[in-house]
């Protein structure tokens, strides 16, 4: 079983997420500005990993040449600065 690790990242990067959203909610601090935020960066998150997922499992058929670690880290690479413009824009 030489996938399974992936799927356990997979997991690590959910659960780190849920527990980001179990603090938020536990805090009660936070204005209607703040929850869309939050949530729209938790989305975001999960497109980025969802389109990672896609790309790792598809590159050898359609991009047999493209380099795994690009594969690997592209999305996050490209999602991460509009994560951050969409946070600072609704704080």
């Amino acid at each position: 079983m030489r996938g399974n690790w992936l799927f356990v990242g997979f997991a690590g990067i959910g659960a780190v997420t849920s527990a980001r959203m179990l603090q938020y909610w536990l805090k009660r601090t936070h204005g209607k500005h703040d929850y869309i935020a939050q949530h729209l960066s938790s989305m975001l998150v999960a497109s980025i990993t969802a389109l990672t997922a896609l790309l790792v499992v598809n590159a050898r058929h359609f991009l047999p040449s493209a380099p795994m670690l690009l594969v690997w880290l592209g999305p996050a690479a490209l999602g991460t600065p509009v994560i951050s413009f969409w946070r600072r824009r609704y704080q």
